[in-house]
C-alpha cells in the first residue's frame, strides 16, 4: 500500500511546476486563461472517480482489483499527457520555443487540436487513477484497531507526504535536464524535456508498481448488514461530521494557495521571484512543519504502539484546530514588509498543526465509519468533499489576497481572520453535534475495525 500512496501522490504533484508553460505551448497560447480549468481537471476526475471506485470495492470485495485498476487508468492517462508533445511539436517545434526563433501559429487547428484533447483526457484520466489513494486509507482503516487508529492515519498521511515531497523535486531537476528530439517519422517526433519528464517518470513508477500489486496479499472488503439499524445511524453521523472536511480544506487551503505570494512579497524571502536559486526556501515551511507533526504523533502522542494513545483523537483534534487557528494569526499583515523569521515559524507551526489537526479528524472519521457495508463509499465521500474544499480555498484567496504594482500584498488582514472563523464554527459544529447525538457519542466511544484481532497495523502492506 505503500507503494500505491506514494505513486498517486507523487504523480499529483509531479507536474505542479511544468503544467502552465506545457499547456501555453500545446495550445500554442491560444486560451490562456483555460489553464486553471485544465489544472482542475484532476480534481475533476478524482471527484468522478472516488464515488466509482467505491462501487468497484464493494461490487468485488477485493483492494487488489481496484488498486491494479487505478494504476493502470493512471499510467495510460500520464503517457496520454506527455506525448501530447509529438502533436504539438509538429504544429510549434519545442526547439523553436526554447531558441526563440519562430512565431506562434495564428490559431489552433488539427495536430493542435489533437494535443489539447490528449492532456485534457490525460489530465482527467490521471485524477480517475489517483482516486485509487482512498484505498491505502480503507486498508489502514480495515487492518488497525481501534487503539492503533491515530498511528494508521499518521502513516497513510506520511505515504502521501513522502509522494507529493518527490514530484517537486523531480519537477525542479527535471527542467535541468537536457532535452532531446526523437524522430517517429512523417514529420512528428517526440520531445524529452522539462515537461515531459515528470508525467513519463510517473509512468514509470505506475509499470513497476503494477506486479507488486498484483503479487501483494489482497485484503477482502466486508462490513456488517446494511440492514441492521446501526448502520443506518452510521450513514446519518458520517453525513452530520462531512461539513467539518469541507470547512477545515477551505480554511487550510486559502492560506496554502497564497504561500508563494506571501512569502515573495510579504516576508521577500527571495527579492525577484524568478529567482530559481533562492525560491527553494519558500517551500521550508510545509516540509518542517508536516515532518515534525509526523514525528510527534509516532513519538509523542502515542510512543507506545501497544497501549492507547495519551490524547484521545477527539481532544487533539480541538487543540491543533485551535493551534493552527493561533499560527495562522502571525501572518497577519502589521507592515509592508514582515521579518523573515515570522514566515519560517509561522509558517511551519500552520503545517504542524494542520498535519495533526487531519490525522486527528481521519482517525475520528474513521471510527464513526465503523464496520458499515459503505466504508469504501464514505471515505470516497471525504476525498470528494477535500476536493472540492481544494476547489473552494484557492478561489476565496485569490479574490480576497491581491499583490498591486508595488508588490504589496493586501487582503491578508481579512483573508487570516476568515479563515480562522471557519474553521472555529466548523470546531464548535462538530462539538455540538457529538454532545447531541447519542449514537455519534457511542460510535466514537466504541470504535470498530474488521478482525482486529487477527490483523495488526504492523501487517506488510
Amino acid at each position: 500500500m505503500f507503494v500505491l500512496t506514494f505513486v498517486l501522490s507523487y504523480d499529483f504533484m509531479a507536474t505542479f511546476i511544468t503544467i502552465y508553460f506545457f499547456w501555453q505551448w500545446v495550445s500554442i497560447s491560444s486560451w490562456p486563461r483555460s489553464y486553471g480549468l485544465v489544472f482542475a481537471l484532476y480534481a475533476l476526475g478524482s471527484s468522478i472517480g472516488s464515488p466509482l471506485l467505491s462501487i468497484l470495492l464493494t461490487k468485488t470485495k477485493s483492494i487488489k482489483v481496484s488498486a491494479i485498476l487505478c494504476l493502470a487508468i493512471d499510467l495510460v492517462g500520464n503517457l496520454l499527457y506527455a506525448f501530447a508533445a509529438i502533436p504539438a511539436n509538429s504544429v510549434f517545434p519545442f526547439s523553436s520555443l526554447h531558441d526563440g526563433t519562430s512565431s506562434l501559429p495564428s490559431s489552433c487547428s488539427g495536430d493542435c487540436l489533437l494535443a489539447v484533447a490528449m492532456v485534457c483526457v490525460g489530465r482527467f484520466l490521471a485524477g480517475v487513477g489517483g482516486s485509487g489513494i482512498l484505498i491505502s486509507l480503507l486498508y489502514l482503516t480495515l487492518a488497525s484497531s481501534t487503539e492503533h487508529r491515530i498511528l494508521a492515519m499518521n502513516r497513510y498521511r506520511s505515504w502521501g507526504f513522502w509522494g507529493r515531497l518527490a514530484g517537486p523535486l523531480v519537477g525542479t531537476v527535471a527542467l535541468y535536464l537536457p532535452h532531446y528530439n526523437i524522430p517517429l517519422g512523417n514529420d512528428y517526433s517526440m520531445v524529452l524535456n522539462g515537461m515531459t519528464y515528470p508525467p513519463l517518470a510517473t509512468a514509470i513508477f505506475c509499470v513497476l508498481a503494477l506486479p507488486l500489486c498484483a503479487f501483494a496479499p489482497d485484503l477482502p472488503v466486508q462490513g456488517q448488514d446494511e440492514n441492521e439499524p446501526e448502520a443506518k445511524e452510521t450513514i446519518k453521523n458520517v453525513l452530520l461530521i462531512s461539513a467539518v472536511s469541507v470547512a477545515a480544506t477551505i480554511c487550510f487551503w486559502i492560506m496554502f494557495s497564497q504561500i508563494m505570494v506571501i512569502g515573495v512579497f510579504m516576508f521577500q524571502i527571495v527579492t525577484d521571484i524568478s529567482d530559481a536559486e533562492q525560491l527553494w526556501l519558500i517551500y521550508l515551511p510545509p516540509i518542517i512543519g508536516a515532518v515534525v507533526s509526523m514525528i510527534a504523533i509516532k513519538r509523542f502522542i502515542q510512543p507506545d504502539p501497544e497501549s492507547s494513545p495519551i490524547i484521545d483523537e477527539q481532544t487533539l483534534l480541538y487543540l491543533s484546530g485551535v493551534g493552527l487557528a493561533l499560527s495562522m494569526g502571525s501572518l497577519l499583515q502589521f507592515k509592508t514588509v514582515e521579518n523573515k523569521w515570522v514566515y519560517y515559524i509561522g509558517g511551519s507551526l500552520i503545517f504542524f498543526f494542520n498535519g495533526i489537526f487531519t490525522t486527528a479528524f481521519r482517525t475520528v472519521y474513521s471510527k464513526v465509519c465503523g464496520q458499515s457495508p459503505h466504508l469504501s463509499f464514505f471515505l470516497s465521500w471525504m476525498n470528494i468533499l477535500t476536493t472540492i474544499g481544494g476547489v473552494i480555498g484557492p478561489a476565496v484567496s485569490g479574490l480576497i489576497i491581491t499583490v498591486d504594482n508595488d508588490g504589496v500584498v493586501s487582503g491578508l488582514n481579512i483573508a487570516v481572520p476568515i479563515a480562522v472563523a471557519i474553521l472555529a464554527s466548523s470546531l464548535v459544529f462538530l462539538f455540538l453535534a457529538i454532545r447531541s447525538t447519542r449514537s455519534l457519542r457511542y460510535a466514537l466511544l466504541k470504535g470498530s475495525s474488521n478482525n482486529t484481532e487477527s490483523m495488526s497495523l504492523n501487517r506488510d502492506s
